[in-house]
């Protein structure tokens, strides 16, 4: 059961060793990069993944009018990573272990902004 959830993320850093920060300029901040994880049924059923990489592809394309570079692209990778549990499920990796908080938590409000015109144009 869905329930009553828009939406269900899995918000965390990149931990694949990076050697800097990755950082997009907006509005005169720095932002850590975003990317966004879709599971595949590649190793096991996983019946929502291809709801869930249209979703993330709804939310890139968002993302490249209102933040253009903020979020750098959406992978597909074998695993489920629970997102088998709702149609929009997704995995996201805000930044790596060089990021500040502060490029992280500026990332997180811009996904906030680039959400909320996903899920109204949804409504529409």
């Amino acid at each position: 059961d869905q329930g009553n959830f828009a939406a269900l993320f899995d918000i965390h850093r990149d931990s694949i060793p990076q050697e800097k920060p990755e950082v997009v300029e907006i509005d005169g901040k720095k932002a850590a990069k975003i990317l966004i994880i879709v599971g595949t049924d590649e190793r096991k059923p996983h019946p929502h993944w291809e709801k869930n990489a249209e979703f993330a592809r709804r939310i890139l394309e968002t993302s490249q009018e209102l933040y253009p570079g903020l979020i750098k692209g959406v992978r597909a990778k074998a695993g489920t990573y629970n997102q088998e549990f709702h149609e929009r499920a997704l995995l996201i990796e805000v930044g790596n272990d060089h990021n500040s908080l502060q490029e992280a938590l500026y990332s997180t409000e811009l996904l906030a902004d680039i959400l909320g015109e996903v899920f109204k144009e949804m409504k529409d």
